[in-house]
């Protein structure tokens, strides 16, 4: 077999595996609690993407690299939770959240290294399939028709909380959707039209910002400023109609900001060097409850990145954090002009913003995007250095 065949079944096997992991799920059979019936489903899709990782890596290693990985930052934050957890413990999920920070890191390297950016269009094509499925899935689940998710449709008082697409929830089909984004637009602008649909389905006001922000990266640098400026302006009224109407009533708009100052506050007060040890946030069980008449959820994310990652590790995981994307910044503006590097930044910075106001690197459905956007666009800038573009 020649180095193009086994390239070529690299690549596809790679878009295969992302686009099944974006709606993997495996259903509890007979009656189960429900938070144990959504913990199960977590740690089923973290294990399928960290087999799936293992797999793709094997498949790499009978390939010629096309790219070297280096990066210091990420070697420096791998050993680093490694240190404090000795100190902080190896709880279950401790141990859970270092082998998932090391797939994603692997996964991240084995794209870097061997994805070809001649399969970028195919690669939309993928993502083109996965938002058709979950239009298509939005029109069974409309007329009552869901064999995958009919269980957690059974308390649900109105029809259109059942409109979940292949996610399980609403929101987090929106913030698939603006993930995917940049991959249609690259196919063709238009196509962007068929992600709005799962936007308004979700009702998540921070995936219509992104999505706002993430194409208004890109039509900075193809259209005239003036009529830029314009269209940010209507794009910023909306979404403010948008989170009036939609989000501030629904209540979870402002949770976000008391679980926020709640959590910095405990980390100040704690130990805002070193943090309390992954997967300590999972302990806190902070309550929130977005109405009056709502039963309160037990938030075992913190609904920011950021901040969780600040409780659990500290500063010091904050500044490689930090580092990391401000590298990825400087990198786009360096290379602001490249059309690609601008398509696939506009997903980096989605990922950004996304990060500060939900958790999609804890979501393996959703993660395996974030971090083939990123891998994808260092690629990108790696080959424009190197005169390989």
């Amino acid at each position: 077999m020649n180095e193009s065949t086994k390239s070529k079944i690299f690549n596809l096997a790679l878009l295969i595996f992302i686009s099944v992991c974006t709606f993997f799920y495996v259903p509890i059979k007979g009656p189960v609690i429900a938070e144990e019936g959504i913990n199960f489903g977590y740690m089923a899709q973290e294990l399928f993407f960290r087999y799936g990782v293992i797999a793709i890596f094997a498949l790499s290693m009978t390939l010629k690299a096309e790219r070297s990985f280096k990066s210091p930052v990420l070697a420096a934050l791998l050993i680093y939770i490694l240190f404090i957890s000795i100190f902080k413990g190896y709880g279950l999920e401790a141990r859970r959240s270092i082998l998932n920070i090391f797939a994603g890191i692997l996964f991240l390297k084995t794209v870097f290294e061997y994805f070809n950016l001649r399969y970028l269009k195919t690669a939309g094509l993928f993502f083109l399939a996965v938002i058709a499925l979950n239009l298509l899935w939005c029109y069974f689940q409309y007329h009552g028709i869901d064999p995958l998710y009919s269980d957690i449709h059974a308390g649900r008082t109105g029809l259109w909380d059942s409109l979940v697409g292949l996610m399980k929830l609403k929101v987090h089909l929106g913030v698939m959707a603006v993930l995917i984004a940049p991959f249609l637009y690259m196919l063709n602008p238009f196509l962007v039209i068929l992600a709005i649909p799962l936007l308004i389905i979700s009702k998540s006001s921070v995936s219509a910002f992104a999505f706002a922000a993430s194409l208004g990266l890109i039509t900075f640098f193809r259209i005239r400023k003036t009529v830029f400026f314009i269209m940010s302006a209507a794009l910023a009224i909306a979404a403010g109609w948008y989170i009036f109407k939609f989000d501030m009533p629904e209540g979870q708009f402002f949770e976000r900001f008391r679980v926020w100052l709640a959590t910095l506050s405990l980390t100040l007060k704690g130990d805002p060097w070193f943090g309390a040890g992954l997967g300590g946030f999972a302990k806190l069980s902070l309550m929130v409850q977005p109405k009056p008449d709502d039963v309160p959820q037990t938030w075992i994310w913190a609904h920011n990145e950021y901040i969780q990652l600040f409780y659990e590790c500290g500063l010091a995981f904050i500044v490689f954090c930090g580092v990391f994307i401000a590298g990825l910044f400087k990198d786009f503006l360096l290379f602001r002009k490249d059309r690609l590097a601008q398509v696939m930044f506009s997903g980096v910075f989605s990922v950004v913003v996304i990060s500060a106001i939900q958790f999609p690197f804890h979501l393996a459905r959703l993660a395996v995007i974030c971090i083939f956007i990123i891998a994808v666009f260092m690629a990108r800038i790696h080959d424009l250095k190197e005169g390989a573009a």
